[in-house]
Formats: C-alpha cells, structure tokens, sequence
C-alpha cells in the first residue's frame, strides 16, 4: 500500500476538485471546460473558461507555523486560483474575468470553508482580494487570464506532512 498523500496535494486536489465541481446555473456564471494544476498563458487555450490551482507563497505576514502540542502543527499555504476568459465585443474580458473569480470564491468557500476536507484538517480558507496574474491586454481576441491569491490554515501532525 502507498504511504499517504502529502497534505498540501490533498488541500490543492481538493480545491481543484471543487472548481470542476461548478456547473452554469443560479448559483455560477459558468462551467469550467477544465480545471489546471499548473499555470499556462492564455493564448495556449482553446476553450473556456478554465480554471488554474497552484501553490503560491502565503504573504499574509501572519506566522505560518505554530506548533499546537502533541506534536499538532497549524499552518498556512497560499493558494493561486486563475481564471481563464474569454471576452466578446459586448462584454470586456475583465468582466468575464471578475464573475470566473466569483464563482471560484464561491465554489471555494460555500458550503463549508473546509474544501469538502474534515475541519480538524483544512480549518478555513480566505480570499486575500490579492490580485496574481493580471493578463487582460494584448490578445487580439479578448482572452485573458486573473487571479486571486488564498490563505488556507491547516493542521497536521509532525512528522506525516
């Protein structure tokens, strides 16, 4: 049997899950056509919108480690969520883009801020309104790409990160 997967694949894999998760409707403004785990520019895509989760470094200026006892560790990871857009003449591609990082920060955080994970695990995670890749200019076609920067706090014992 495998050993267990490290924590923060388990954290971004459920984070991934959650945005493929989304589907058009009362509750988003689209269906990601695909949900990436590493960035790409916009001009490689084809279809949209899509979705990109990667590791990024947490900037909060808050301790990111703090040892809880018994060997209990809470810690915290940044998250990058891009979205990948695609305008149209009657509607910018920053407007595109803004509703894609809604329905993230929504898929994200509702029903629970655990992403679907138990909460002695992910104990919550926060939109830092930080802006990541801003890419909304210079594609003759009105594709583009934004992104939001996360705070994910979570715990794990010492020893089996």
């Amino acid at each position: 049997m495998p050993p267990p997967e490290p924590v923060l694949e388990t954290i971004v894999a459920a984070a991934a899950a959650r945005l493929q998760a989304m589907e058009q409707g009362d509750t988003y403004w689209a269906t990601p056509v695909r949900v990436l785990r590493e960035f790409i520019f916009p001009d490689h895509l084809n279809e949209f919108p899509v979705f990109c989760v990667e590791l990024s470094q947490e900037e909060s200026g808050e301790a990111t480690l703090i040892e809880i006892g018994d060997g209990l560790i809470e810690a915290a990871l940044g998250l990058e969520v891009t979205a990948y857009g695609l305008g149209r003449e009657d509607l910018p591609v920053l407007t595109v883009l803004a509703r894609l990082l809604r329905d993230a920060e929504v898929a994200l955080t509702t029903p629970d801020m655990h992403l679907g994970l138990t909460s002695d695990l992910v104990l919550d995670i926060l939109n830092t309104r930080r802006v990541g890749v801003q890419d909304v200019d210079g594609f003759p076609d009105r594709r583009g790409a934004l992104s939001h920067l996360y705070r994910v706090r979570y715990n794990y014992l010492r020893g089996q990160p």
